[in-house]
């Protein structure tokens, strides 16, 4: 069958823009009927469950218009796919790593306009049943297609498509999309379509960034030689598997090379340092990482001390301070801890680097207990929580802990936040506090965007109660647009969190400590590690992070005390004594000041309809590792694996850090793989165990056969002599030495496409029953200079892949290309309107081509909708012939030309352009209805056919006459244009082909342009003086070409005597009567010669005279090289005198015989005519008079007057 892929655009099908948050209450509720199959992602799904039965559909047909309906029969061959979620952004299904999604609406149309449509099930498949014939009688064999993303669904994009060589049949083959509109046949089973979140996409192997806290002042005073070089950001890749890359010797697995400091936490020379943060957030526009304070104990903040959001360019490694909300935020208002300090809370550690750090003591001259454990209260109270950035890069997401407050931040790469006229850039909304004891139990931290929707994490810490039922945790989701804006979806109770078998227990948050007159809660069991040191771990947890494995939430958790001490550093009163074995309270565990981290993971499974918490290690009916808590002799507790020893049941630190389709998540780890160091581990999501296929598990691990993957970022010291008063190692040994864990993941692509096909009917809608073009050359131009050429395919689909984002592009088709021969584009945007942009044409005439503008959106956001349509088009031609005669008409045995340049405007813009063939004829073809106009350029030496006066300027070409010359030479002689004709469906001519969509009457006569001369000649009588008629006599050359030995001959007739002939270049001689004239010279072009001829009249009656001229060239008329006067010469008259009887006679001439006339005077009158009509007239004397005239001298007598 003939397939081709479409892909939905921004507002393609109903399927609005995206924006940050699209999904309400009712779409989540409401999941079971369009959401993913999770499990299919947890497990691998074989192939054969992709060649399932699909599941059975009722569809009904019918029109959008008023007829008929019809029922689709149990017979008929059904249509059918699968819909899946393309984490990888490759087209094809990897039923091992992607879910199928469910909730897409899939609609086939037949070519009269009935359809019919389903809704995609959870396990992705859909089936329609086709009716043929389908209520008109007329059996359909092809069927267009049409997948539509709901509104409810909007987070989601189409995915890449792939080429599809074999079709649609059934096929072994892995499923590949075919994008959003596609035509296919009745019984197809292979009809797919992939979607994305774009969100979701992260390659192969990214770049992991974590936090690191180092001891001491920001600027890098930490005690060690090795601090400057320490960094506050570490990077390396999601596959690394290696030891020591910070504060250690000879990595293990990792080259020196691929250790990349992202940002050092500040030096003497850098400004700014970055100090304590947690929270990371990784902006994909930007190639920036943000990172926000956090309040670690023996840690210094940064540059922007509380409230220090920090920008680090990834490509530059550059880091700024992009804003400090202490300096643009209110105070933490009244009622609130820390009322009155800077919005973020106030600073509780040394304010300079020598400072007491060692104790963390701001200033070491108070000795009061709220001075001395104030660093001690204030974590996870002040600074910030976790970061996430908007999925179109424009928000920054963080939580300020002083106000427990959600900040929205508008972020503006280049343009910081610095002065507090900018603050409108930054939203803080109140957590929400119902689900605590009170309002002051509410905290926020973790944080996280998922298929649109920003979720947020708050914890509810008992602290107003002291008791720790009072503890749970909650996750939300957040939409300013909402009338609600925060919505709760899912607790995790504290019941099902609490390993209450152990010594881990959970417990109600307390900032007290034990010098301070706490609330003393008692000591609890203690665990003997063999070294003679009892670990209290009592536990106050809040829920720092949230990831996701499909529709899966997994949740982390991070402990108060695992921030509030070190492994070596002091305990906040000197007073007590170094080591402490009970009475410890706030959840402290402590020798010598040491503290151990005890953090989580847990997972919610979506099961349709809502979040299921994880119980006794089973989440969605799936079982999480066996090697879990039980190993330290109580019940299978967590579904995750996170343990290291028998001492570290809970190695977790609370960051998180995935993506789809991996099967594995990064957290920031105490000890997991081995004691005292501070790692990123890898743990497997579909057991939760360690095993994620690397090699064993390095020091410390339970069992020598535990396989794991781990980057040991700091090893720091374990237990031993304090080395003093103000040093500590570079990491934080079993506390939290570590924070966040943020994958650097590139863009998702963006291609754009994708189809050109033959619009039958003209109407510019893809009919089912209308075929791809295949071989047309599509071409992108990002108008930056760089465009790219590629070619359909056999299913008329083009795709250009690896786009930049948020640029606009120019898709551009050359009508009368090959592939397009005959055809025309079609008419464009036909469907523009109502949401069907991925059905029409949207190829618009520019010259010779058509274009479409393609604005391409973020990241991710394919479109396939610009599509070109091609209709049979109009023709126009015809002859470009060589006149040989100049008569401007085809006659008999007169050929055409070859090659000659043909061009075709409308207007001034040229259309196209092409050649003669070998016969002289041409065509252009694929036209639209229009006005036009035919140029040529006449080859060298040839000239555009006169005809004699009667085709140039030439006739109304539109007239349909053909064979005669519609051609006229323009200012240069060489082009020659016709007038305009005008094209029209179904109004041209037929007598040539007996096609009415064609004129082929447009013809252009040339001829080639003598260089002979061509001579002709005038005469006139100039003067008369008594019987001397003085003449005039022009040669002009008329021709092409310069006459050379020129000669002039007048013979003169019997009535004539010669007397003279001259002229300026001319030589003249006379013998016998006659003149011959000789020109010196080449008569040029154009160029008149002049000779003067004197002559006596010597008779009267008709003189006939003739003249002629010649040169050396041939010339093509010699009928105008002759001339000739004719002249009439009358008796004369006489007069008498009354006073003497002498009688006077007169000559006179005239052009015709007359009767003599009286008077008192004699006059002489000439009238002549020649060939070329040139009329002469002259007063010649009668020759009767002229002899007595004579006679008179001879006598020497004197004439009378």
């Amino acid at each position: 069958m003939t397939g081709r892929g479409r892909a939905i655009g921004a507002a393609y099908c109903g399927h609005p823009v995206s924006a940050p948050f699209l999904k309400n209450r009712a779409v989540r509720a409401d999941r079971s009927s369009m959401g993913i199959n999770t499990k299919q992602h947890r497990h691998a799904l074989a192939r054969s469950v992709a060649a399932t039965a699909l599941v059975a559909v009722t569809a009904t047909w019918s029109m959008s218009g008023t007829g008929p309906r019809a029922e689709a029969s149990d017979g008929d061959s059904p249509i059918s796919g699968r819909v899946f979620r393309d984490y990888n952004a490759n087209g094809t299904f990897d039923a091992a790593d992607e879910p199928t999604q469910g909730g897409i609406v899939v609609t086939l149309y037949d070519d009269a306009g009935q359809s019919s449509s389903t809704t995609s099930a959870d396990d992705g498949s859909w089936s329609v049943p086709v009716a043929s014939p389908m209520g008109d009688g007329a059996a359909h064999d092809r069927y267009r297609v049409e997948f539509t993303i709901p509104t409810a669904l909007s987070f989601l994009q189409p995915g890449p498509e792939v080429d599809d060589p074999s079709g649609h049949g059934t096929t072994d083959a892995p499923l590949t999309s075919d994008g959003p509109v596609v035509v296919a046949a009745a019984g197809d089973t292979d009809v797919n379509f992939a979607v994305n979140d774009p969100s979701d996409y992260c390659g192969t192997a990214p770049d992991v960034v974590v936090s690191c806290f180092l001891f001491g002042h920001h600027n890098f005073d930490n005690g060690t030689s090795t601090g400057a070089d320490n960094p506050a950001l570490a990077s390396f890749g999601w596959n690394d598997d290696g030891d020591r890359i910070v504060d250690g010797t000879d990595p293990v697995g990792i080259a020196a090379a691929d250790v990349t400091t992202v940002a050092p936490i500040g030096t003497t020379t850098q400004s700014p340092g970055i100090g304590s943060v947690f929270g990371l957030g990784y902006s994909r526009s930007e190639n920036a990482l943000y990172s926000a304070a956090f309040q670690k104990r023996h840690v210094g903040f940064g540059a922007g001390g509380t409230g220090g959001i920090y920008r680090t360019d990834r490509a530059t490694g550059e880091t700024e301070l992009y804003v400090d909300v202490n300096a643009v935020m209110p105070a933490v208002p009244a009622g609130r801890p820390y009322a009155g300090s800077p919005a973020a809370g106030p600073d509780p550690h040394p304010d300079t680097a020598g400072g007491n750090w060692f104790n963390d003591v701001r200033d070491p001259a108070d000795t009061s207990i709220d001075s001395w454990a104030a660093s001690h209260r204030g974590v996870a109270k002040i600074g910030l929580g976790d970061v996430e950035i908007s999925a179109d890069g424009t928000q920054l997401y963080t939580v300020n802990l002083a106000t427990a407050e959600l900040y929205t931040i508008d972020l503006v790469a280049g343009d910081p936040i610095t002065t507090p006229a900018e603050a409108s850039r930054i939203a803080a909304d109140p957590i929400p506090t119902e689900q605590c004891a009170a309002d002051s139990d509410a905290m926020a931290f973790g944080l996280s965007i998922h298929d649109g929707e920003l979720f947020v994490g708050v914890t509810c810490t008992g602290e107003s109660t002291g008791s720790a039922s009072d503890v749970s945790f909650h996750i939300y989701t957040y939409d300013p647009s909402r009338a609600v804006p925060w919505e709760h979806e899912v607790e995790v109770p504290w019941t099902a969190t609490n390993p209450s078998w152990s010594s881990f227990a959970w417990k109600d948050w307390d900032s007290s400590w034990i010098g301070d007159g706490g609330s003393g809660h008692p000591a609890l069991a203690s665990t003997d590690t063999g070294e003679g040191i009892t670990f209290l771990l009592e536990g106050q947890r809040y829920l720092s992070d949230i990831e996701w494995d499909g529709q899966d939430m997994i949740v982390g958790f991070r402990t108060r005390h695992g921030d509030q001490g070190s492994s070596v550093a002091g305990w906040p009163d000197a007073r007590f004594p170094t080591v402490i074995t009970a009475g410890a309270s706030g959840g402290v565990e402590m020798w010598n000041g040491a503290s151990s981290s005890s953090g989580d993971i847990m997972r919610a499974c979506w099961d349709g309809s809502a979040w299921v918490v994880e119980s006794g290690a089973v989440c969605g009916g799936t079982a999480g590792s066996a090697d879990s808590e039980s190993a330290f002799g109580g019940p299978t507790q967590s579904w995750f694996d996170d343990r290291s020893n028998t001492v570290h049941p809970e190695g977790s630190l609370g960051g998180l850090a995935t993506f789809q389709g991996s099967h594995k998540i990064a957290t920031s780890a105490n000890a997991i793989t081995g004691g005292y160091i501070s790692d990123v581990a890898w743990l497997n999501l579909d057991n939760g165990s360690s095993d994620v296929g690397f090699g064993a598990i390095r020091g410390g691990a339970p069992s020598s056969g535990r396989n794991g993957q781990s980057v040991v970022v700091y090893e720091g010291p374990g237990f031993g002599a304090n080395p003093g008063p103000n040093v500590a190692g570079v990491g934080f040994g079993k506390a939290a030495g570590l924070g966040d864990v943020e994958l650097l993941c590139d863009n998702a692509p963006v291609e754009i496409g994708d189809y050109v096909w033959l619009d039958t009917d003209g109407d510019g809608r893809q009919d089912p029953g209308e075929d791809p073009i295949a071989g047309v050359e599509v071409t992108l131009d990002d108008g930056l200079g760089h465009s790219s050429t590629i070619t359909t395919d056999a299913n008329g689909r083009y795709r250009f892949a690896g786009l930049t984002p948020n640029l606009t592009y120019t898709v551009s088709i050359t009508v009368g290309q090959p592939s397009l021969a005959g055809l025309a584009p079609t008419s464009a945007d036909a469907l523009a309107e109502g949401g069907a942009d991925g059905r029409d044409s949207d190829g618009v005439r520019a010259g010779t081509s058509v274009t479409a503008t393609a604005a391409v959106g973020a990241a991710g956001h394919n479109d396939h909708s610009f599509d070109f349509g091609f209709r049979p088009g109009l023709a126009l031609g015809n002859l470009v012939w060589l006149d040989v005669d100049d008569d401007g008409t085809v006659d008999a045995g007169e050929a055409g030309i070859e090659g000659v340049a043909v061009r075709l405007y409308q207007g001034a813009t040229l259309v196209a352009s092409t050649v003669t063939d070998a016969d002289g004829h041409y065509l252009f073809d694929g036209l639209d209805p229009g006005d036009y106009e035919v140029e040529i350029t006449a080859p060298a030496g040839l000239l555009s056919s006169t005809g004699g006066g009667t085709y140039e300027p030439a006739p109304d070409p539109d007239d349909n006459t053909d064979n005669v010359d519609d051609g006229t030479a323009t200012a240069d002689p060489t082009v020659v244009r016709s007038g305009v004709v005008t094209l029209s469906t179904g109004g041209e001519r037929t007598s040539e082909d007996g096609d009415n969509a064609s004129n082929l009457t447009v013809d252009f006569g040339l001829h080639a342009p003598s260089t002979n001369p061509e001579l002709s000649l005038g005469k006139r009588l100039s003067s008369m003086e008594g019987t001397t008629a003085t003449w005039q006599i022009d040669v002009l050359n008329s021709g092409d070409g310069p006459a050379t030995d020129v000669v002039l001959v007048d013979e003169l007739p019997d009535g004539l005597d010669a007397l003279d002939a001259t002229g300026d270049g001319w030589q003249c001689d006379v013998e016998a009567n006659v003149f011959t004239c000789e020109l010196d010279h080449p008569l040029a072009v154009g160029e008149t010669a002049t000779v003067t001829v004197r002559t006596d009249v010597t008779r009267t009656g008709t003189i006939r005279n003739v003249a002629s001229v010649e040169a050396a060239e041939d010339e093509a008329n010699l009928d105008n090289n002759v001339g000739g006067d004719e002249l009439t010469v009358d008796e004369p008259t006489t007069t008498t005198s009354t006073t003497t009887s002498t009688t006077t006679t007169t000559p006179r001439a005239t052009t015709t015989t007359t009767a003599p006339s009286a008077g008192a005077a004699s006059e002489l009158a000439m009238t002549g005519s020649s060939v070329f009509a040139l009329v002469i007239a002259a007063a010649v004397a009668l020759v009767a008079g002229a002899a007595a005239l004579r006679a008179a001298r001879n006598s020497g007598a004197t004439p009378s007057r």
